[in-house]
C-alpha cells in the first residue's frame, strides 16, 4: 500500500506541474518573450520562470513560492539519495564497523563539500553541464543496466541448467538482442532514421524468437513462459502476489500484469532508452553542449564516465567478498 501511495502522489504531483510549467510556457509566448532554448532543465527553472514572475503582480510572493519549491524539492532529493547511499553501504561487509547515522552524516558532509563549487561565479555552467550530462548519460545508463538485470541475466543459470535447448536458446535471443539493438541504433540513430531503425529492429528480432523457438525444442507455451520471459516473469508474479488475499489464489489479472511488466522491462525499455542515449550522443557530438568550451565539456563526460567506473568497481568488490 505505502508504493501504491508513494507512486500516485509522485505521478500526480508530476501530472499537476506539467500544467503549471505550460501555463508559464503560454504565458510568456503571448507576451513574446519566450525563449525557445529555456524550455526544460535548468533554463526552464532558473530563466523561464523568473521572467514570468518578474512581469505578473505580486512577484516577490510567486519569487518566495518557486524558491520554496526548488528548496523542498532538493531536501527531497537530498532525502533519497542520502537514504539509498546509505542503505547500500551499511548492507555490505561494513555494516557493523559503523552506525547507519554516522554514515549518513559522512554522506551529508561529502554532499556539502561537493556542492561548494556550485556557489563561484562559474557555477551556474557547472550545474548545466554536470545536469546534462548526469541526467542524459548516467541515469539512462543506469536505465539500462536495470533493464538488462532484471531481464536478461536474473534467473537465466538456473533456466540454462534445464536443458541444452533452453542454454542455446536463451543466449541465442540475449546476444541478438543486445547485439542488434546497439547496432541498428547507432546506424540509424547516426542517419537520422530512429523511426525506421525501431521498426527494423522489431522485424528482425521478431526473426530471431521465431529461430530461438526451434533452438529450444519447446512448446510456444513453455518457450515463451521459460525463456521469453526468463526472469522477469517470476519477479513479476513476486509483485503481484503481494495483492493477494490468499497467497495460494492467483487473481484473474496478474497474468496480464505479467505481459505488461515483463515485455516493458525487458524488450520496450532497454530499446527505447538506447536509441534516446544514441540520440544524444549524436547530438552532443555535432556541438558542445550549450556551446561551452571544451574543458566544461571534459568535466561533463567525466560525470557518466566515473559513475560507471564506480558501478563496476562495486561488483568487483561484492564478487571477491
Amino acid at each position: 500500500m505505502d508504493s501504491i501511495i508513494i507512486s500516485v502522489c509522485n505521478c500526480s504531483f508530476s501530472f499537476i506541474a506539467g500544467f503549471a510549467v505550460w501555463s508559464v510556457v503560454g504565458y510568456l509566448e503571448k507576451l513574446g518573450k519566450l525563449d525557445p532554448k529555456n524550455l526544460s532543465g535548468v533554463g526552464l527553472a532558473f530563466i523561464t520562470y523568473p521572467t514570468a514572475i518578474d512581469t505578473m503582480s505580486a512577484p516577490n510572493f510567486w519569487a518566495l513560492l518557486l524558491g520554496l519549491t526548488l528548496f523542498m524539492l532538493g531536501i527531497d532529493s537530498s532525502f533519497s539519495a542520502i537514504e539509498a547511499t546509505s542503505t547500500v553501504i551499511c548492507d555490505t561487509a561494513w555494516s557493523g564497523k559503523a552506525p547507519r547515522m554516522f554514515v549518513a552524516f559522512v554522506l551529508c558532509v561529502v554532499g556539502f563539500l561537493g556542492s561548494l563549487p556550485f556557489c563561484c561565479n562559474w557555477g551556474f555552467i557547472l550545474f548545466d553541464v554536470v545536469d546534462h550530462y548526469l541526467c542524459a548519460y548516467l541515469l539512462i545508463m543506469i536505465g539500462i543496466l536495470q533493464a538488462f538485470g532484471c531481464g536478461w541475466f536474473f534467473d537465466i543459470k538456473d533456466t540454462m541448467a534445464k536443458s541444452e535447448g533452453h542454454k542455446n536458446s536463451l543466449l541465442f535471443i540475449s546476444y541478438t538482442f543486445w547485439g542488434i539493438l546497439i547496432l541498428i541504433a547507432c546506424v540509424t540513430t547516426f542517419m537520422e532514421k530512429q523511426l525506421i531503425g525501431m521498426i527494423s529492429f522489431w522485424v528482425i528480432y521478431i526473426i530471431c524468437m521465431i529461430i530461438g523457438l526451434k533452438l529450444s525444442n519447446l512448446s510456444p507455451k513453455q518457450y515463451y513462459e521459460e525463456i521469453l520471459m526468463c526472469g522477469v516473469r517470476k519477479i513479476a508474479y513476486s509483485c503481484s502476489q503481494m495483492g493477494r488475499e490468499n497467497p495460494q489464489e492467483m487473481l484473474w489479472w496478474e497474468p496480464a500484469f505479467v505481459i505488461y511488466w515483463g515485455v516493458l522491462v525487458k524488450y520496450i525499455n532497454p530499446m527505447l532508452l538506447m536509441f534516446i542515449q544514441v540520440g544524444i550522443l549524436r547530438d552532443d557530438l555535432k556541438k558542445n553542449y550549450g556551446g561551452y568550451d571544451t574543458q566544461w565539456q571534459v568535466i561533463g563526460w567525466a560525470i557518466p564516465i566515473i559513475g560507471l567506473l564506480l558501478f563496476f568497481m562495486s561488483i568487483c568488490i561484492c564478487q571477491s567478498e
